[in-house]
């Protein structure tokens, strides 16, 4: 009898991926990128594997569905930009019910 083993997903390496380090390096800033936005300026397809292949050479990106069924990534292993910082700050103090200002 044959035994199964799982699927496991190929992940390119990272040092060697010409379109990993252009999704990686588009995410090194911070903000959240819809899928799109990652399609059009990173000039590549099928955004939830290269993310997937990502994260399996360490780099931290966390999906996030808005709107709908639009999907945003973001790198979680560096900071934010200031200005999402800032919101960020508001948006919990509002929650909190304090005033921000």
């Amino acid at each position: 009898m044959l035994e199964r083993t799982p699927h496991t997903q190929h992940a390119a390496c990272l040092d060697n991926s010409a379109r990993l380090q252009r999704v990686a390096d588009l995410l090194a800033d911070g903000r959240e990128y819809s899928t799109l936005e990652i399609v059009l300026l990173a000039h590549v397809m099928a955004v939830p594997s290269i993310t997937a292949e990502l994260r399996r050479n360490g780099v931290a990106v966390a999906p996030a569905r808005r709107v709908g069924s639009r999907w945003y990534y973001r790198r979680t292993d560096v900071p934010p930009p200031l200005g999402m910082q800032q919101e960020a700050a508001i948006a919990a103090a509002y929650a909190s019910g304090e005033q921000p200002y």
